[in-house]
C-alpha cells in the first residue's frame, strides 16, 4: 500500500486485487464487516470471492453467502506471505 496503493494482477496461479486506500474506505458497506475493528475486506479475486482480515487471520468468502457467514470463510494465513502464497497456488478463489 505505501508502494503502490493498489494491485490488479494475476499471481501465480491465482488473481489477485488489492484495493486502493479510496476503495477500502467503501467496502465497510457490507453487512458483514461494517462498523467491526477486527474484521475488514481488502480486495478480491477479480470474481465473486472478497478477501479480507478477520482476528489477524487473511480469508477469502464469497461476496455472496447463504446462511452462516463463519461457515463460508475460508482462512488463507496468518502473515501476509501465507496468504499470497495461497493466492499463488489457487486456494483463494
Amino acid at each position: 500500500m505505501r508502494i503502490s496503493n493498489a494491485f490488479n494482477d494475476e499471481v501465480g496461479q491465482g488473481y489477485l486485487v488489492l484495493w486502493s486506500v479510496a476503495e477500502l474506505a467503501k467496502a465497510d458497506g457490507y453487512e458483514l464487516f461494517e462498523f467491526q475493528v477486527n474484521r475488514f475486506l481488502i480486495g478480491s479475486n477479480g470474481d465473486p470471492t472478497a478477501y479480507g482480515i478477520i482476528g489477524g487471520s487473511y480469508i477469502s468468502i464469497p461476496f455472496v453467502f447463504a446462511g452462516a457467514w463463519s461457515e463460508e470463510v475460508r482462512v488463507l494465513g496468518r502473515t501476509f506471505d501465507e496468504f499470497i502464497k495461497a493466492v499463488e497456488t489457487g486456494e483463494g478463489s
